[in-house]
């Protein structure tokens, strides 16, 4: 009995007899909300102010995400284009009909509905019901009370594509901003802020005061964070704790170039501490990051810092010292490369040398003293000309790791831990000493 009152109340909504699949004249742009029934629960796909959102009943509650708008059109890119393989009209299609065909167990079904009437019908109900052939599934039939005397054999890809659960369409990156649109970013935790860099003509820089301290950013180390920013999602939206009680372990301040600032705040989850929850202004719901997701989300100063060390102009250099040890090895560039000074005996592998040392990064915080463990172990000199040189001293210590040492940079009391391979190579471009 209930079964026929909504077999009935189905034909009595917006029946158009005679009319072919009306789904085509349901486009994206006269769309408002697309309403999934699927076999793992009923959601809404909703438009709103050109924005689409996954809406949610939880209880009483009804829960808003944002939707992938790649996906959206992938829908109805799917359903323009994956078009009826036949469809038959019945006189009579009647109860019998509608349950031999599965339409009464249906659990995929989808109601299009318009935003305005510029087209044949308000809404649109399509249900899906059995396979054409439960042994070989090639097609799976659907009926539409708009279309109630019309049986279509759909591809079978319309049982996938309408069984999607609604976390399938969700739109899980925590920023909306594009990379290329952030003017600014600002990052803060419990002690303060921690960095702030701001763009200008492509080139980002570090704020006024921390300029002030010599601090140079390092443009590609900044550019890959902004990807990350841009694009990291959360690890799950649905069922997630909410933020309150604990401490901020993390806040975040986008500027994009049309002057909008999106935020977003993090805390450690006081359920599994190796999860962060957090809201932002772009995700309305709160959403959980793993650890991973945390660290890429995070920056200090030193890891944005251009840490390049020796700041060379490497076409100027026409001599070079290197002493280690008791042993000194000079040499000067000619018309022909690099010889040995005093002698005829060409020196290979310099200007890589030259070229990697310029390369040569800070690994960690540089030192206002040296250790008394360390040892000096070689010093190289740079020049472009007689006078005007670039000195390099190294300096081996145990309590470093064993792939690095410190360099010092002429008369500066500043002293760089450096990766030691270069010094190992170095070292073996000496000549034995006879």
């Amino acid at each position: 009995m209930v079964f026929m009152i909504f077999f009935s109340h189905l034909l009595k909504k917006d029946v158009i007899v005679g009319k072919d699949y009306l789904w085509e004249f349901f486009a994206p742009k006269n769309v408002s909300s697309l309403e999934l029934e699927t076999k793992t629960g009923f959601y809404v796909l909703l438009k709103d102010q050109g924005q689409w959102y996954v809406e949610l009943s939880k209880g009483q509650e009804k829960l808003r995400f944002r939707a992938d708008p790649v996906k959206i059109a992938g829908l109805f890119d799917f359903m323009a284009g994956e078009k009826p393989k036949y469809s038959k009209v019945y006189d009579d299609f009647n109860t019998v009909r509608f349950m031999t065909f599965g339409f009464d167990r249906s659990r995929n079904r989808i109601r299009l509905n318009r935003s305005r009437d510029d087209g044949p019908g308000r809404n649109l109900l399509l249900m899906l019901g059995r396979s054409e052939n439960p042994d070989r599934a090639t097609g799976v039939y659907a009926w539409s009370p708009q279309t109630a005397d019309r049986l279509y054999l759909l591809p079978i890809g319309w049982s996938h594509e309408l069984d999607h659960p609604a976390r399938f369409y969700f739109d899980q990156r925590l920023f909306g901003v594009q990379e290329d649109q952030i003017s600014g970013v600002r990052l803060s935790g419990p002690e303060g802020d921690r960095l702030e860099l701001v763009e200008r003509d492509g080139e980002y820089s570090f704020s006024e005061a921390e300029k002030d301290q010599g601090a140079k950013v390092d443009q590609a180390a900044v550019k890959l964070y902004l990807h990350k920013l841009s694009t990291l999602k959360a690890l799950s939206l649905e069922d997630v704790e909410k933020p309150s009680g604990g401490e901020l372990w993390l806040a975040v301040e986008v500027k994009d170039k049309s002057g909008g600032i999106e935020t977003l705040e993090l805390y450690r989850s006081k359920i599994q501490p190796d999860r962060f929850i957090g809201r932002s202004t772009w995700q309305g719901e709160p959403f959980s990051l793993d650890e991973e997701g945390a660290r890429q989300l995070s920056r200090t100063m030193f890891e944005l810092l251009d840490r390049h060390v020796v700041h060379l102009e490497t076409g100027k250099v026409m001599f070079f010292k290197m002493v280690f040890g008791d042993q000194t090895f000079e040499g000067e560039k000619t018309e022909t490369g690099w010889k040995e000074k005093g002698s005829d005996k060409e020196i290979l592998g310099i200007d890589m040398s030259i070229w990697r040392l310029k390369e040569l990064e800070s690994v960690a915080e540089p030192s206002g003293s040296l250790p008394v463990s360390a040892q000096w172990t070689m010093t190289c000199e740079l020049f472009y000309n007689e006078t005007e040189a670039n000195t390099l001293t190294f300096y081996l210590d145990p309590t470093l790791p064993a792939d690095q040492c410190w360099l010092k940079l002429g008369g500066e009391e500043v002293y760089y831990p450096v990766s030691s391979q270069l010094l190992k190579d170095l070292q073996g471009q000496i000549p034995s000493k006879k």
